[in-house]
């Protein structure tokens, strides 16, 4: 038989103030912050370039790519700014 006493902690819980993080983090080196604007860019670039290519070859599948897109992007939208 498990005994679960064993399981719980004999302290009290500590107060919810004291849980947060240090003040002082160091910036970790091997994190590109500054790269995000590159990300996004290149990801817009990479939609559109994949639309237009999708568009060459078939008009109903490009209008399908876009209209996924926007509803993608409006949901998108819409959980950023109800969060």
């Amino acid at each position: 038989m498990i005994n679960f006493n064993h399981f719980l902690a004999d302290d009290p819980l500590p107060a919810p103030t004291t849980g947060h993080s240090p003040i002082h983090v160091t910036p970790d080196p091997l994190i590109d912050h500054g790269g995000q604007l590159t990300i996004y860019i290149g990801t817009a670039l990479l939609i559109l370039g994949l639309a237009a290519t999708v568009g060459f070859f078939s008009r109903r599948v490009e209008h399908a790519l876009i209209t996924a897109f926007v509803l993608s992007l409006c949901l998108g939208v819409f959980f950023a700014l109800t969060r």
